[in-house]
């Protein structure tokens, strides 16, 4: 399940979320009981003195607030603990992307950008936080339901009947919530990666006086992202503003149906005190559930984003072991790019335990020679590692023995080339000999 993949990155801290939240409702849930021994108290029913009274509600006020800033500090924790996890597995999955010839460096680059920012944030503060929010709106909905059966369980039956409508509201009105935190998500990335692209360019935008075509393109952008956030929250509150009408509803129908039994001295004034309270924990995960339902849909697909890049691993059956690399032959290699021949039959054999220097013209291919083996771009022959195929080993595995190093100033080259594993350089206006 995608949800638990995540939840193991910080696992002993999530086990003990999940022990903690229903302790930390219980408790919250059991103001209903203390409000029922102070009304019975009030009325001359109550069994506990008033100092007695007065000590256990300081009691539960202390044990409340501590338990709330364990579960809520956990909480965060947890989620810290996790995007923390899923930004270092994201830092990997970008080194291990193909940036080679013929690839778009800069469109995985932006994709990088926007799930290191936006996407992650998506998933801490809808995927994740909602799945826990709606765990915690489970404990309580579930703790309250009991609580309140133990009361008066005719009472509860007609509640439990009350709050049907309100349950399954959501439900009808999912596909509308999980498209529109589609579109929600689509738009943000291309504003992100608008932003970007005008913050990087801020001084090309001076220079040529571009500024208003670049503040009109932005602004459309902008306007965009507003259009698709407010359509995303009408849809929220429309189910909302009907989940409140079934909340009130629920609410004045059990002091209506509670004073019946009142009435009947089948409870007392206190009890109905309590199971009121009790529709109030009852009734609020109800009215939170369309919300909460659109923020884990929505959010599930930067989930599904996320997880695709960070699960992704160098299969090991798939790929040799590429032991130190003693060979780099090129035979008969042919590479084109935009219909332009970059290289063509090109072979050449290199040697680990020997040093070369490739000299030609700018645009002549040398670059682009070196960059193939970095690539597992599509070209024309073989380009063979130890007497192998390119292709039967992982991309990981040749960046550990292929080192590059482009446009080395001349007069600094004798410090930033070192001896490597296998090092190919590619000298531009490189004039001098090398001693």
């Amino acid at each position: 399940m995608l949800l638990s993949k995540y939840f193991k990155l910080a696992k002993s801290k999530s086990l003990f979320l999940l022990i903690l939240i229903p302790i930390a409702s219980a408790i919250e849930i059991s103001v209903s009981y203390l409000l029922q021994l102070i009304t019975d108290t009030a009325t001359g029913k109550g069994f506990l003195s008033y100092i007695n009274l007065v000590s256990v509600v300081i009691i539960y006020i202390i044990v409340d607030a501590l338990v709330y800033f364990a579960s809520s500090y956990l909480e965060q924790t947890t989620l810290n603990d996790i995007i923390s996890a899923i930004k270092n597995k994201l830092l990997s999955a970008m080194f291990r992307q193909n940036t080679g010839v013929g690839h778009d460096v800069k469109k995985v680059t932006t994709d990088y950008y926007n799930d290191f920012t936006s996407t992650t944030d998506i998933l801490r503060s809808d995927y994740l936080q909602g799945s826990i929010n709606c765990y915690k709106e489970i404990c309580q909905f579930v703790i309250a339901i009991v609580l309140s059966l133990m009361i008066k369980p005719a009472l509860s039956f007609v509640i439990i009947l009350l709050c049907i409508p309100g349950l399954f509201l959501p439900f009808f009105r999912q596909k509308s919530l999980k498209k529109n935190k589609h579109q929600l998500i689509n738009i943000s990335e291309k504003y992100t990666g608008r932003l970007q692209d005008i913050t990087n360019g801020l001084r090309t935008i001076q220079l040529f006086n571009l500024q208003k075509i670049l503040t009109h393109i932005f602004q459309n952008q902008n306007s965009e992202l507003l259009k698709s956030q407010n359509k995303d929250q009408l849809t929220r509150k429309q189910i909302g503003g009907i989940s409140q009408l079934l909340d009130n509803f629920l609410y004045l129908g059990t002091w209506v149906v509670g004073i019946y039994f009142v009435l009947q001295k089948s409870i007392t004034l206190g009890q109905l005190v309590a199971f009121s309270q009790l529709m109030i924990f009852i009734s609020e995960p109800i009215q939170s559930a369309s919300g909460l339902i659109g923020d884990v849909l929505g959010g599930k697909e930067a989930a599904q984003k996320i997880n695709s890049k960070v699960n992704v691993s160098p299969e090991k059956n798939k790929f040799l072991t590429l032991p130190k690399l003693k060979s780099l032959n090129y035979d008969n290699v042919s590479f084109s790019d935009q219909q332009k021949n970059i290289l063509k039959n090109i072979s050449i054999n290199f040697d680990s335990t020997k040093h070369y220097l490739l000299v030609g013209k700018s645009g002549s291919g040398k670059s682009t020679l070196i960059n193939l083996p970095l690539s597992h771009t599509n070209f024309i022959g073989r380009i063979l590692l130890n007497n192998y195929p390119l292709n039967r080993y992982s991309l990981i595995d040749i960046f550990e023995q292929i080192n590059l190093l482009e446009q080395v100033r001349q007069k600094k080259y004798r410090y930033n080339v070192r001896n490597g594993t296998f090092s190919l350089f590619s000298f531009r206006n490189f004039n001098s000999p090398i001693n």
